[in-house]
């Protein structure tokens, strides 16, 4: 019979306390009976708060083993996280990346996280500063951001050689009444992309000039919203995840 993912996960807590000092007190910290123990068993409503919090902390873990096995999601395994990490900047990734699953706001970004980790597991490739920058702004996006996101890179081709992608008036127009979708909504996961780092702003100022009456003349200010070379990245993991959902 195969180690289970509790022990597994022991096993990576293990090698993290043995790769950095800095982790001494993490695996007791992290998997300790005592985690998620009531603040006060007498108060009911505190237990089943906290019962609730365990459940869904519970649930994006699961979310994230998902991504890790993604070519095999009938399995829940670690070992490759195991072996993957062998310094102390790994190990601080990975510590960092369950803190930021515990707090994730979406389930379908902890898939994401588990898919990117997968990846640099099979690579055995080093830590990047993109990394740290796709597990930040997946921990802030909800479930509609991550959607939102995905479809709307792919309303449009990324031309080749080009470093950014239009989101013009015309694509979100088209992306409400596809996705049916308020325009609040839309602005609502555009800020929020916008904060993970993935999009870039561009204004110009147009001015209407009068010619008979250059006191009647205005001005208008006009911004473009760009997708970067970092949503490209995020794009390439996180359509994979919400195409196997909605497919």
């Amino acid at each position: 019979m195969g180690v289970n993912i509790s022990e597994q996960l022991s096993i990576v807590m293990d090698k993290v306390k043995a790769c950095s000092s800095s982790y001494a007190d993490l695996k007791d910290s992290i998997i300790g009976e005592n985690t998620f123990e009531l603040l006060g068993d007498s108060v009911k409503v505190l237990a089943l708060l906290n019962n609730s919090r365990k459940l869904y902390c519970l649930t994006k873990f699961k979310s994230f083993l998902e991504g890790i096995n993604f070519e095999t999601v009938s399995e829940e395994n670690l070992q490759k996280l195991i072996e993957y990490v062998d310094n102390s900047e790994k190990a601080e990734f990975i510590t960092s990346t369950f803190d930021k699953i515990l707090s994730a706001n979406s389930k379908i970004a902890c898939s994401v996280i588990g898919l990117l980790v997968n990846e640099m597991c099979i690579k055995k490739r080093d830590v990047q500063q993109s990394d740290l920058m796709l597990t930040q702004a997946l921990c802030i996006m909800n479930d509609f951001d991550v959607k939102n996101f995905v479809h709307l890179m792919d309303m449009r081709k990324w031309k080749e050689g080009s470093k950014f992608k239009a989101i013009t008036n015309k694509t979100m127009k088209v992306f409400r009444e596809k996705y049916n979708i308020s325009e609040l909504d839309l602005n609502l996961s555009l800020q929020v992309i916008g904060k993970g780092g993935l999009t870039e702003k561009e204004g110009e100022a147009k001015l209407d000039m009068d010619s008979d009456n250059p006191e009647l003349s205005s001005v208008s200010y006009e911004e473009t919203i760009y997708f970067n070379m970092l949503a490209k990245r995020l794009h390439m993991y996180a359509k994979k995840i919400v195409d196997q959902i909605e497919n």
